[in-house]
């Protein structure tokens, strides 16, 4: 269970990493009790448009294909979420 929670990390760090252009800053704070925890990953991306954010939990959507993109990171990440009885928020504003 911790290497699926490593990997929904991984793949929010990576998605936010690659969501700039050469230069992003991605932060990442985390806040656990006894009974939860919170992790959050903020960057400093060009944000998402309100059409791609209706669709980018949907397995093999993606934004990036030209780039090499899958559509199956943010995916996982919500898979892993539900599966550990969490949730998967995502906020943006479109252009920063």
């Amino acid at each position: 269970r911790i290497a699926q929670l490593e990997q929904a990390i991984v793949n929010l760090v990576r998605n936010a990493i690659e969501s700039g252009a050469s230069e992003v800053r991605v932060t990442l704070r985390t806040d656990a009790t006894d009974r939860s925890a919170t992790i959050e990953v903020q960057d400093d991306g060009a944000g998402i448009t309100p059409s791609d954010r209706l669709r980018i939990l949907e397995p093999f959507y993606t934004t990036r294909r030209a780039t090499g993109g899958t559509g199956l990171g943010l995916s996982v990440v919500h898979g892993i979420a539900e599966e550990h009885g969490g949730s998967l928020a995502i906020s943006s504003i479109e252009g920063g």
